[in-house]
């Protein structure tokens, strides 16, 4: 058996993974279809969460987890990546947005997660205020439900373990959630 090791990363140890995009979920593949991008937006419902499953297609290590805030930012934002029972893995915690139009990092315990497994990433804010977060808006019912998005009414901010989801009950707006990772092997 001969091992491969990936040759040494010399630019960057680094890469941005972005939960919408066609090639990690469902949800990026019908978004690209139906959507022009994300935009400075509102959030549907206070404390209800939404999560949307991904798959990778390499084993990945996540140091920290962000997203777009919108043009007037502000309020708490908080992102958990979830295995495919609903247990959390990793969570920034409630996190107040800081800085209009910008992607915001929060550093979270570094979490390997393997290729070719079923994962969850939920999202929660605190306000349906315009502006605070930069999100995949207009999206319809239809949409929403084939790319097998989940919601739960929190109550709070903080996204609970385990995550318990239930169907959507309307097209709900997707924020564009990233995470900061280094690749792993295979």
């Amino acid at each position: 058996m001969t091992l491969t090791v990936p040759p040494p990363m010399t630019t960057r140890p680094w890469a941005i993974l972005d939960f919408c995009a066609p090639e990690v979920s469902v949800f990026g593949q019908l978004v690209n279809q139906t959507n022009t991008g994300p935009a400075s937006g509102f959030f549907g419902t206070a404390n209800t969460a939404v999560a949307i499953p991904f798959m990778l297609r390499s084993n990945l290590t996540i140091l920290k987890l962000g997203w777009i805030n919108g043009a007037a930012a502000g309020n708490n934002h908080c992102i958990a990546i979830y295995d495919a029972s609903y247990a959390r893995l990793v969570t920034t915690g409630s996190t107040l947005g800081s800085g209009n139009n910008t992607l915001q990092w929060v550093d979270t315990a570094d979490t390997a997660l393997v290729r070719d497994t079923l994962y969850w990433v939920a999202y929660n804010h605190e306000s349906i205020t315009v502006d605070r977060c930069t999100t995949y808006g207009g999206m319809q019912f239809g949409t929403c439900a084939l790319s097998g998005m989940l919601q739960q009414a929190v109550g709070a901010i903080a996204l609970p373990d385990p995550l318990v989801p239930v169907a959507l009950t309307q097209a709900r707006a997707f924020p564009a959630p990233y995470a900061l990772v280094t690749a792993g092997l295979g």
